[in-house]
């Protein structure tokens, strides 16, 4: 039986989570940052692909860092298997965060959504190639709970699926989930099939004003989001760092 599963097994606990829903508070939306760029600042404490050492700072540390830092949303891995996360770290997040806050996962299952609203997310990412035409269903639920949806896409077919589910909220990873190489350029190239009328993010491989800076000038329209995890993660001084990309 998978970790999900037995959550969903558990009486008790798919109770607490609609009581919690229930007593939500309102969600915050993801909005630019005024006259900088802005950076959805991620907490995670592991890597398939990475095989450096994570920061050891507590979440509590970490948001810390990102608030001081000018985030403009901070995005927390719940992933146990892969990633070491937790629901418990989007709860503690939660607690120190004014800021909107995405649960990152492997969302597979409506639960997973109910979850992440229940323990304080605004918004949830909903990968294309795991979902494939359960995407709109997933938005639709996820919508019903007013929470927002970060839709991934890796090529010109999901963007297009993710444009043809009702997406708003389109990232581009940068990592391919079959090699796991990086290549700024996916975003680069898929830049343009996305409409002015949504909101664009890039994701993976951000670790320098550089990459930034390349991005802003080479993608046919720039991105409205960065999503930075494992460079923030790893540097010695998380708030310089977040300046860093936020003035690039």
């Amino acid at each position: 039986m998978s970790l999900l599963e037995s959550r969903k097994g558990d009486a008790g606990y798919v109770s607490e989570v609609q009581e919690r829903i229930s007593a939500a508070k309102k969600t915050l939306r993801l909005k630019k940052v005024s006259g900088a760029n802005s950076i959805i600042a991620e907490v995670k404490y592991s890597s398939p692909s990475s095989k450096a050492a994570f920061s050891g700072s507590t979440v509590e540390e970490v948001v810390g860092d990102y608030l001081k830092g000018g985030a403009a949303a901070i995005s927390v891995l719940t992933e146990e298997k892969y990633f070491r996360g937790s629901l418990a770290f989007l709860e503690r997040a939660r607690k120190v965060a004014d800021l909107p806050l995405m649960r990152k996962d492997f969302i597979l299952d409506d639960f997973q959504v109910d979850e992440a609203r229940a323990f304080g997310a605004d918004g949830v990412l909903l990968i294309v190639s795991l979902l494939g035409e359960e995407l709109g269903d997933m938005l639709d639920h996820a919508h019903s709970l007013s929470l927002w949806c970060l839709v991934e896409a890796h090529s010109e077919e999901e963007v297009d699926a993710a444009l043809d589910a009702g997406a708003d909220l389109i990232g581009i990873n940068n990592r391919s989930l079959s090699s796991m190489k990086l290549d700024l350029n996916t975003t680069i190239r898929l830049s343009g099939l996305i409409p002015k009328t949504k909101k664009l993010v890039t994701e993976s491989g951000i670790n320098s004003a550089e990459d930034i800076k390349k991005l802003k000038q080479e993608c046919v329209r720039k991105p409205d989001f960065y999503l930075v995890g494992t460079s923030l993660m790893q540097a010695q001084d998380r708030v310089e760092k977040l300046g860093e990309l936020a003035k690039a």
